[in-house]
C-alpha cells in the first residue's frame, strides 16, 4: 500500500536537496504540457514560451487527478485524467510563433524533455535540428518572409517526426537541414502571401466598388426626384401663349383661351 501511495504521490516523498532557495526562478509548464512529453508526444513549442508559462498562473477550476470522460483516437470513450487531456485554451501553432518566441522557447523545451527521461539520442537530435535552424542564414536574410520560412519548416518536420515515429518506418534524424524541403517551403509561403495579400486587396477594391455604386445610385435617385418636382412646378404653370401655338412645346402646361 504504501508503495502505491509513493507511487501515486511521488512528489510527496521526493528528498529535499540540501540547497536553498534558487537564485532563478524554475520553469514549470502545465501539467498537460507535462503529460505530453512523457508520453513522447507531439507538443507545441508555444507552452514555453512567456505566454504559455502564464497558462500555469491561471485558476484551475478541475484538479490535474480529476477523472474526466474522454473520447479517444478510435471514437471509444475512458475515463482519464484531467491532465492528460486539458490543453491551454490560446495555443499557437509553432508557425505562427515570432522567431522571438520561438528562440525562447526552445532551450525550456529541451530542459523539460531531459526531465521527461527522454533517450539523449532524441534530447541531441532536436537541439541540433532547433539550432541549426536558429543559424541558417535565413535567420537574417532581408526578406521578409524568410523567418517565416524557417518557423513553416520547424513545424511541418516537427509533427511529422512524432507521426513517422509511431509507424512501422521509425524515426529518422531532423537534426540537419534539408535544404531542398526548405526552398520549396519558402516558394509555398511566398505563394500563399501572395495570395493573400491579393485576396486583401481584391476585397478592398470590391468595398470601394459597392461604396462608388451606392453613392452613384443615391446621386441618380436624387437627379430623379429632382426632374420630378421640376416637373410637377411646371405643370402648375400657365403658359401666356393661346394653346395652339405652343403645344408643341409643352403640352402639359396650362394655356390661356385661344
Amino acid at each position: 500500500a504504501r508503495k502505491e501511495e509513493w507511487k501515486k504521490n511521488k512528489h510527496k516523498y521526493i528528498l529535499i536537496q540540501n540547497s536553498g532557495i534558487p537564485d532563478d526562478e524554475t520553469i514549470t509548464p502545465c501539467s498537460y504540457a507535462l503529460c505530453k512529453l512523457e508520453k513522447g508526444e507531439y507538443l507545441e513549442l508555444w507552452y514555453f514560451t512567456n505566454g504559455g508559462l502564464d497558462e500555469v498562473t491561471a485558476k484551475k477550476t478541475v484538479d490535474d487527478d480529476a477523472m474526466v470522460l474522454s473520447t479517444l483516437p478510435d471514437g471509444a470513450t475512458a475515463w482519464v485524467s484531467s491532465a492528460s487531456t486539458r490543453s491551454a485554451r490560446s495555443v499557437v501553432n509553432d508557425e505562427d510563433l515570432s522567431f522571438e518566441d520561438f528562440c525562447q522557447a526552445c532551450p525550456r523545451f529541451l530542459l523539460a524533455l531531459e526531465e521527461a527521461d527522454w533517450p539523449q539520442d532524441r534530447l541531441r537530435m532536436m537541439a541540433l535540428f532547433w539550432r541549426n535552424l536558429q543559424v541558417h542564414k535565413y535567420r537574417s536574410a532581408w526578406e521578409p518572409l524568410a523567418q517565416k520560412t524557417l518557423l513553416v519548416y520547424q513545424a511541418e518536420q516537427h509533427r511529422h517526426w512524432h507521426v513517422v515515429a509511431k509507424s512501422p518506418a521509425g524515426p529518422y534524424d531532423i537534426s540537419v537541414v534539408n535544404e531542398k524541403v526548405l526552398q520549396e517551403t519558402k516558394t509555398r509561403v511566398y505563394w500563399e502571401d501572395h495570395t493573400k495579400k491579393d485576396n486583401a486587396r481584391d476585397f478592398k477594391v470590391s468595398i470601394h466598388w459597392h461604396a462608388t455604386s451606392s453613392s452613384l445610385a443615391h446621386l441618380c435617385s436624387l437627379v430623379l426626384q429632382m426632374y420630378k418636382y421640376i416637373s410637377r412646378l411646371l405643370s402648375k404653370t400657365r403658359c401666356s401663349l393661346p394653346h395652339a401655338s405652343c403645344h408643341v412645346l409643352h403640352t402639359n402646361t396650362l394655356h390661356t383661351a385661344s
